[in-house]
């Protein structure tokens, strides 16, 4: 293997002369030698698979825009194989720009990843092996807002969200959305009791699919009883085709808790009374010096595109929460934790589920645990999550894995274990594991990977991977068994 690249080390300045945004181009080359490219449990095709991947990425968090941005572009080159060469991309950016001072802001959040069409499909540890079921998926959402004061009496929120979703190639993943909200709240209530009124009018369209649309009306009472603690009564009224062919109004009631007794714990409750089917939402955040734990359990609608990682934590996540006491500044943080990631080996955007496209209105019930532990020279992090979707407009005729199956499961384990072995090398070993079942017993896969790495460093920027990996799918539709030898090396500014 040979890499030939260019260095440069940019910070854009601010005036005043204090760094503002952070410019980390880099370079990658992945060289991947497996026995089954196909993943056929008969006549395996070996190959080399070449993966030259310039990425770059951008953090600011200082003035009147604030965000971060991670992009990637994989060359995929097959060696000693038929098959064609094939681009993918890797896309995860959010923003947050202030357009007119303490008036009008503006949200962004986008990606674009691989992702499973299928559940009951063809699934693969990596998304350069030749996987029919894999489709790359680009989402993005745009929400402006205004937020303000009447009269120093109520203050006011109106927002307008605009979502897209595009599958490469599945109808399923097509998915426009359009929302209005405004919401207004009191300004001159006491410390223990307050209110807020909200109106919304969301509207999605899903190729391949019909339109549906939710309106609705709320007033919430606001309880304060403590410092800590801050309780909601709503209730309202809503109006949505969801379930059937024509709009039908429903009463809507439910309550909200929070309790941060420290700035290291958090417990949020949330429970409303939806005629399609209850939401809530109970999350358990807990920070030590050295550990994070996380429990997560929510209910909602999916109107639409990628499901079923609803809740889920990435490494990323996890250790961003965990040295938030150790490193406050975010923007500091975030080149800490990437660095901190690279060392140990692990993948910053590890998630256990692929998930799968949906093409209707959905109920998605997830939970998921997440827990790290860092050491002085040994990291341990833990995930499991579980997902059952079941599908709410039962009039549509869209084709998706849950017009096949009344209910679709989904469960993923993943543990991951870095030893730091010099101030330069470390080693790491990740097992993971994913399962989806169906109604039929012909729609269930088991998907197990084990991965061992060894990482290094040629200086301050350049850095290396040597790795081995075996996967085994159990599927009765295409079992398969797979192992690779995989070596990367990583040039960054």
């Amino acid at each position: 293997m040979l890499l030939l690249v260019p260095t440069l080390n940019a910070w854009a300045q601010e005036s005043g002369g204090a760094p503002a945004l952070l410019i980390q181009p880099r370079l990658s080359l992945t060289q991947t030698l497996t026995d089954n490219l196909r993943l056929t449990s008969q006549g395996k095709d070996a190959a080399l698979i070449t993966n030259i991947a310039p990425g770059i990425s951008l953090v600011r968090n200082t003035g009147r825009i604030k965000g971060s941005l991670d992009y990637a572009l994989n060359s995929l080159t097959y060696t000693k194989s038929s098959e064609a060469s094939q681009l993918q991309n890797a896309l995860a950016a959010k923003l947050t720009a202030e357009a007119v001072e303490d008036w009008l802001f503006v949200d962004m959040q986008a990606s674009v990843s691989q992702q499973a069409i299928s559940a009951f499909g063809q699934q693969a540890a990596d998304p350069s092996l030749a996987n029919g079921n894999q489709s790359e998926v680009a989402s993005l959402a745009v929400s402006p807002y205004v937020k303000g004061q009447l009269a120093g009496l109520v203050g006011y929120d109106l927002r307008t969200n605009l979502t897209e979703s595009r599958a490469k190639d599945s109808v399923a993943g097509d998915v426009s959305g359009r929302s209005v909200a405004m919401r207004l709240n009191g300004l001159g209530g006491t410390k223990l009791l307050n209110w807020v009124a909200s109106l919304s009018d969301q509207r999605t369209q899903a190729r391949g699919s019909r339109d549906v649309q939710q309106l609705s009306t709320t007033a919430t009472l606001l309880i304060t009883p403590d410092i800590e603690w801050n309780v909601g009564l709503t209730a309202g009224r809503e109006r949505n085709d969801y379930t059937t062919l024509s709009r039908e109004s429903s009463t809507t009631y439910g309550a909200n808790a929070n309790w941060t007794p420290t700035p290291r714990t958090k417990l949020l409750a949330d429970w409303m009374r939806h005629s399609y089917g209850d939401s809530h939402t109970l999350s358990l955040e807990h920070r030590m010096a050295r550990t994070v734990w996380r429990l997560s359990d929510s209910q909602s609608v999916n109107t639409g595109g990628p499901q079923g990682n609803a809740g889920a934590m990435t490494n990323y996540d996890l250790y961003f929460l965990q040295y938030a006491g150790l490193v406050p500044d975010p923007r500091e943080r975030d080149v800490f934790v990437r660095a901190l990631l690279v060392r140990l080996g692990l993948p910053p955007g590890s998630l256990i589920n692929s998930g799968f496209l949906s093409a209707a209105p959905t109920l998605l019930r997830s939970r998921s645990f997440s827990f790290s532990w860092q050491g002085l020279r040994t990291s341990v992090t833990a995930m499991l999550t579980q997902s059952k979707s079941r599908r709410i407009d039962v009039q549509g005729p869209a084709v998706d894995d849950l017009s096949q199956s009344a209910l679709v499961q989904q469960r993923g384990l993943s543990l991951s274990l870095a030893h730091q072995l010099t101030p330069t090398d470390s080693a790491s070993l990740v097992f993971s594991q994913q399962q989806s079942l169906g109604d039929q017993r012909s729609q269930g896969t088991d998907l197990k990977s084990l991965t061992a790495n060894w990482n290094g460093r040629f200086g301050a920027r350049l850095s290396w991977q040597l790795g081995l990996r075996h996967s085994r799918f159990e599927s009765t539709q295409q079992p398969y068994r797979e192992s690779a030898v995989i070596a990367t090396l990583v040039q960054q500014f």
